[in-house]
Order: C-alpha cells, then structure tokens, then sequence
C-alpha cells in the first residue's frame, strides 16, 4: 500500500533522482495523457505524492492537471493510472481556490497561503521554447535559439 506519509514531499522528491520508467509505463503514459508537452518524468517530479490503498508500490504521484496517477516501485514507474475511479489517500492535499486542482502547501516562511504550484507553473508557449536548443553566436557570445 503506498501511503503518503511515508513519502517524501514533491520538494524532496525534486531534490532526489526521478525513478526509472520502462517502456510499458511510458506507452500507458502516452495513451492516458493526451498532452505531448509534459513527459512522465516532468509529471513525476511535478506530481504531488497520493496514497493507493488498493496498489502494491512503494510510492505514487498524481498529476493534477490530467488526473493521473503514476506508481513507483523498487525504483521504477510501473503503472499509470486514470486517479478518477480509484481510492486515493489525499487527505494531506489542498484544492486551489482558483484551479480546483489538489496541491501541496509548502512548509517555508516565503511561501503564499494559497501558492498551488499548478497555478503558477509556466504557460505551455514558455516551456515548448525551454526546450529548443540554444546555440552559442559567435559574434557576440551570446546565446540564440535555434529555429526550426
């Protein structure tokens, strides 16, 4: 059963390695979130940890904004889940006055009463131009993205 007690917190969990993914979890991550923008290791690491009472895994993370829940055992993702038909522990989670997605408050001083992490991460055109490469100018030193 993996409970999220026993799991470290989404800022813990950033700090450390994402787990591993085999093919089948990344071939059930594309067939359950239509979104090509966010990989399964982005939801991973953006997810908010969920217990599963009905699952054998160490550990599990739901990713809001898709509601989908991925499950980690020994070190690997080993299953994507739809989270709407199952029982999830989210007791420890907080909905967002303005997205209504489950977040986790953080535990500093500069945090935001309602700061929900969904809300204020980038908008879709910001990270599609994160990921293109850049490439050194030689004139100047600067760097330039590549177009395509």
């Amino acid at each position: 059963m993996c409970n999220p007690q026993t799991q470290k917190t989404r800022r813990e969990q950033q700090r450390t390695d994402t787990p591993n993914k085999t093919r089948h979890v990344q071939m059930q991550w594309w067939k359950r979130n239509p979104d090509r923008n966010v990989d399964i290791k982005t939801a991973w690491r953006r997810g908010v940890p969920i217990g599963l009472p009905n699952y054998d895994c160490d550990s599990a993370r739901l990713y809001a904004p898709k509601s989908i829940a991925i499950l980690e055992r020994d070190g690997v993702m080993t299953t994507v889940l739809h989270s709407d038909p199952i029982e999830i522990n989210d007791d420890h989670l907080h909905i967002c006055s303005h997205c209504g997605l489950r977040f986790e408050k953080e535990d500093s001083e500069e945090a935001e009463e309602d700061a929900c992490h969904w809300c204020n991460e980038p908008h879709a055109d910001i990270q599609e131009a994160a990921r293109k490469p850049l490439t050194e100018s030689p004139q100047s030193g600067t760097f330039v993205t590549v177009s395509d």
